[in-house]
């Protein structure tokens, strides 16, 4: 690829667990990429499924490219990464989940970036590997709002896709490793940390599809993470400049939840529908970008996505409501294990 630093040597990891679905996908994916990595690291977190045995041909099939490590118990993704990043040789790490597949061209884009910053976030493709409404949903809203602004500073690490250079993840001493298993906001912790100094640059051009949940799980991950989210939002400066925690995409998740609890004011006096139907509108002019993108894309679809958007709204402030209760609770942050780390 044009631009891209020659002979960068990246190696890509991929934490796995119960994996066997997806992982060969992955790393075929990455490895028939026109930027060829140094190496891939998969490193099972304990899985139960097939996925060692998965492990085990593909590092026969792809002697010195592909290399395994198993943790003998689960330790969450945190350890995982760390633990391929130790053995990395590479100048470049290139973190990747494995149930994604990374598309042509992204590494090239990575290594292009990455010499103009220290570290790079991609995003999801707007089409994801399973079918269904609520997968067709999430790819398009995380496409759109990772790829709306272009090329743009981010303090989360969405290391789902992402990479940076080698010596600056030693220099921050990797992933904090108490945050096992279903705490979901590693992503957050060491953004935070790597955007204290350094620059983390939004690329859209690396791009992976990704295996979206269906409807009940992704309510539950939603109102989980919108309340871990909530707790350490407190220790935050501020909204992020790209992605969907901005200040305006947060104001429009928030306004269907504010409509809901307006409600009970137009019993007093037909006046008082002003306030759930301002809100309403804030919704609606909030999302409208969201909302053109996918009429553009899938017109048909668009109903859906409007009615997924309130509903996923409603579930994400009420898990922010909850959050930030719990994070007025004296000595909640140190006992959650959300204090900054220096």
């Amino acid at each position: 690829m044009t631009g891209a630093c020659p002979g960068l040597g990246i190696s890509v990891i991929l934490p796995a667990r119960n994996s066997a679905d997806t992982l060969e996908a992955c790393v075929q994916s990455v490895l028939a990429s026109e930027y060829p990595p140094l190496e891939v690291l998969i490193v099972d977190d304990a899985s139960m499924d097939d996925t060692p045995g998965i492990v085990a041909r593909l590092i026969r099939d792809h002697p010195g490219r592909v290399f395994g490590f198993r943790l003998p118990s689960p330790r969450g993704p945190s350890t995982a990464r760390n633990h391929g990043a130790r053995h990395a040789r590479g100048e470049a790490l290139f973190f990747l989940d494995s149930d994604t597949v990374l598309l042509p061209g992204s590494l090239g884009a990575f290594s292009e970036a990455l010499t103009g910053c220290e570290a790079v976030t991609g995003t999801y493709a707007a089409e994801p590997l399973n079918s269904g409404w609520t997968p067709a949903y999430k790819a398009l809203f995380d496409h759109y709002y990772f790829t709306r602004r272009g090329r743009v500073p981010l303090r989360v690490f969405s290391v789902a896709v992402a990479g940076l250079w080698a010596k600056v993840f030693r220099e921050l001493d990797g992933f904090d490793e108490t945050l096992s298993w279903g705490m979901d906001y590693e992503c957050e912790e060491f953004g935070e940390r790597l955007a204290q100094s350094h620059l983390n640059l939004l690329v859209p051009e690396v791009v992976a599809r990704h295996r979206f949940p269906h409807l009940s799980r992704l309510t539950c991950l939603y109102f989980r993470r919108a309340a871990q989210w909530a707790e350490i939002f407190l220790l935050r400066t501020g909204f992020d400049t790209g992605a969907h925690k901005t200040l305006d995409t947060a104001l429009a998740t928030l306004s269907p939840a504010l409509a809901m609890l307006a409600l009970p004011l137009t019993l007093l006096s037909p006046a008082f529908w002003a306030i759930p139907i301002l809100f309403l509108a804030t919704w609606v002019i909030g999302h409208l970008g969201f909302f053109r993108f996918v009429a553009r894309r899938r017109p048909c679809f668009l109903g859906v996505a409007m009615g997924l958007n309130f509903y996923l709204a409603l579930i994400l402030s009420f898990g922010a409501g909850v959050g930030l209760g719990k994070a007025l609770v004296p000595g909640r942050r140190k006992r959650a294990g959300i204090e900054r780390r220096h």
